[in-house]
């Protein structure tokens, strides 16, 4: 095998270890978002039950209240039934009618936040069947990043056992060199590129000089602006 399908394999094996390792290090950010997914619905049943408490507690009190005011104007209607003085009849009639009013709008009130309740109690049903859906789908999908990154981290034994024995067949210079631009690259993109049809270099795309194509042609050259090794 020459030196340039050679390099071109270790490449293509480079290649894989380092998205098998991208890859396996995004899996907890992935299991992080699906748990913040599951987390925001939690926060959302959680608020509709502080609301369903305070709305029910001011139902309670307005219960409370209309019930005191009916009490007070039961009083007051006593009162005028025993006083013998019209002017303070007729003073004790407007007051036991203003009560009358008071509780007309507690009363109002008391029904707005009923259905309030009613509705809370909705939404929260509707929250309850997704999250128990949710939950279900979450178990799966990280079941599944599990095994995917079990699988991945499986296979890496493999391509570095294959890695290194093509690295023998090259000599020691050249594999430092290519790992050297490899690595400066990120490690994530091909460094051993073909000269383009507009003899520019397939990794920077800068115009190239005659001499650096004839290098290439010979079997491997190498870009002067980025490094990166070129072939025909």
């Amino acid at each position: 095998m020459d030196l340039l399908n050679t390099l071109l394999e270790i490449q293509d094996l480079d290649l894989r270890k380092s998205e098998i390792e991208k890859q396996s290090a995004s899996i907890p950010e992935q299991k992080k978002a699906i748990v913040a997914t599951l987390k925001k619905d939690k926060l959302a049943y959680e608020a509709l039950n502080t609301q369903q408490k305070e709305a029910e507690k001011l139902c309670k009190d307005l219960t409370h209240d209309t019930d005191k005011l009916r009490q007070q104007k039961a009083k007051i209607m006593i009162q005028s039934g025993e006083t013998k003085d019209n002017s303070t009849y007729t003073k004790l009639i407007k007051e036991a009618e203003s009560y009358d009013a008071r509780v007309d709008d507690m009363e109002s009130q008391f029904l707005e936040q009923l259905d309030k309740v009613e509705d809370i109690k909705k939404q929260k049903k509707d929250i309850a069947g997704q999250l128990k859906s949710m939950i279900s789908k979450i178990e799966q999908d990280i079941k599944d990043l599990d095994l995917r990154h079990k699988n991945l981290v499986a296979t890496l034994p493999e391509t570095e056992a294959k890695r290194n024995e093509l690295a023998k067949l090259v000599d020691e210079e050249t594999l430092i060199h290519y790992d050297k631009v490899f690595q400066s690259k990120g490690g994530l993109r091909a460094v051993i590129v073909p000269i383009t049809h507009d003899d520019s270099c397939g990794f920077c795309h800068l115009k190239l000089s005659a001499k650096d194509i004839a290098s290439a042609a010979k079997g491997l050259g190498e870009c002067l602006e980025c490094g990166a090794f070129l072939h025909k």
